[in-house]
């Protein structure tokens, strides 16, 4: 349904560090199940809907639920009054200096230093590789979903 190119205007590191930032998913076995998702053939419609969704469902780690949904409503006022390239300017910038630290945090306090330090340094390796051009396919939406339930709390009441 949903698969463009954006051309970004943010600097190659915030992308890098945002891109790379889910491969701490991978310092537990059980954080790799939800990869299985990017073997399933699913309808592109399927697909950009779950992105959609597990991305408020994401952010609302950081901010609340509330705070996600008002965060996404910006996004989209972005896109609406500029087009989506600034729109997706503005989620990099979120990504890559509120979400992606904070997820760090977490990884760490969790007792994933070694996790949160390769990816940083991976990301340090990767950001002159980084394209100007970042396509959003149905597999990169796939992904972020894998990463958004491999990442999801059981909280005790």
């Amino acid at each position: 349904m949903v698969e463009f190119a954006l051309r970004s205007r943010a600097p190659r590191w915030c992308v890098s560090v945002a891109a790379l930032h889910g491969l701490t998913d991978f310092r537990h076995p059980l954080g790799l199940w939800p990869y299985f998702l990017l073997l399933l053939p699913m309808p592109g419609q399927m697909v950009t809907g779950a992105f959609l969704a597990a991305s408020v469902c994401h952010f609302g780690s950081d901010l609340t639920f509330g705070g996600s949904l008002a965060l996404h409503a910006l996004f989209a006022s972005v896109a609406r009054a500029g087009g989506l390239e600034p729109a997706f300017d503005v989620a990099l910038a979120y990504l890559s200096c509120v979400h992606t630290p904070l997820h760090y945090y977490r990884v760490t306090r969790d007792g994933g230093v070694c996790s949160a330090a390769t990816c940083l340094f991976l990301s340090a390796l990767a950001r002159p590789l980084v394209p100007r051009v970042l396509p959003v396919t149905h597999i990169a939406q796939k992904a972020v979903v894998a990463h958004v339930v491999s990442n999801l709390r059981v909280t005790e009441g």
